[in-house]
């Protein structure tokens, strides 16, 4: 995935913006609630966790950060359809980062007015902490076998981003965000996503043999690495272990898997094919879909591959 952090200082106009785009009126009397502005981006899953409780990923980003801070894990959940297995459902979609800037950008801007002099800062991906194992603490779902957060509502098929912030846990608790600290919590392997996975990665824990990952690779593949995403069939991404899970199946049967952010939704690249639809891409829809990171000749590569011409050694 794409590596993006925040760490931009003057965001009065950014947050300005979106709080007319939203109709959300803020004072410094505290009209609106941290709540209510990850609510008007139709988020609904959010708690938070002393920084104590969190594991380093970076140790640089960490360093940057004030100690005794509290850190709001947010989850993005993005699926809008499974482009029928031709396309990763995360791939199907806009860029995540894209949303994800927009609605740090509007949380900081927030806690300026509202607290003056205080820390916010907003992450995704590229983040300080572990992402999954925080928001798992947090309580917000469990440790997939395929090391993936899943959640009750939207199973596995959740971005995960963060407000690191020096609010304390009583001012959060006010600001309608619940502090949370327990142990992290792992799925009951039942086996399903290994049984499902073409190339067994999620039971040998092996990114080589991982077709999302063999889809990302820069260059030229191996007549191997090519052979393994012809047989995943997709040109981005892997669902396989996702699909298969029983939490995915669970939300599907109560109609809660189907993302609330239009933003995704209204980004799907759609079930009818979808291959030719990217392929037809101007460049500037292009840059708006996760794939653009490894740029149009990767993912051309991968169509080739698909499509049985593949021409790697």
């Amino acid at each position: 995935m794409l590596i993006f952090c925040f760490l931009h200082g003057d965001v009065d106009s950014l947050y300005r913006f979106w709080y007319n785009q939203y109709d959300i009126m803020i004072t410094k009397g505290g009209a609106a609630l941290i709540r209510d502005i990850l609510l008007k981006f139709n988020i609904d899953s959010f708690a938070a966790l002393p920084d104590s409780a969190c594991k380093a990923a970076n140790e640089r980003l960490f360093s940057l950060l004030p100690g005794g801070c509290s850190v709001i894990f947010v989850l993005f959940p993005y699926y809008s359809g499974d482009c029928n297995g031709l396309i990763s459902s995360y791939g199907a979609v806009y860029d995540y980062h894209t949303l994800a800037k927009e609605v740090f950008s509007a949380l900081e801007g927030y806690v300026k007015e509202k607290y003056p002099g205080r820390f916010a800062r907003g992450f995704a991906d590229h983040s300080p902490f572990l992402e999954v194992e925080g928001a798992a603490r947090a309580g917000l779902g469990i440790i997939g076998k395929n090391s993936l957060l899943i959640t009750e509502k939207y199973s596995s098929y959740v971005f995960i981003g963060e407000l690191v912030c020096s609010l304390t846990e009583e001012e959060l608790d006010l600001e309608g965000i619940p502090t949370v600290s327990a142990e992290p919590r792992c799925c009951e392997d039942c086996g399903r996503c290994s049984r499902a996975c073409p190339t067994g990665a999620v039971r040998d824990k092996s990114r080589k043999s991982c077709i999302s990952s063999l889809t990302q690779k820069k260059g030229d593949l191996s007549a191997k690495e090519a052979a393994l995403i012809k047989t995943g069939g997709s040109i981005w991404g892997c669902d396989a272990c996702q699909a298969a899970c029983p939490y995915t199946q669970k939300a599907l049967e109560k109609g809660t898997l189907l993302t609330p952010i239009g933003f995704f939704r209204d980004s799907y690249i759609g079930d009818r094919d979808p291959v030719g639809s990217v392929e037809k891409m101007d460049d500037c829809t292009f840059e708006k879909y996760p794939f653009a990171w490894r740029k149009r000749k990767t993912v051309t590569r991968n169509i080739t591959i698909i499509k049985g011409n593949e021409k790697n050694d």
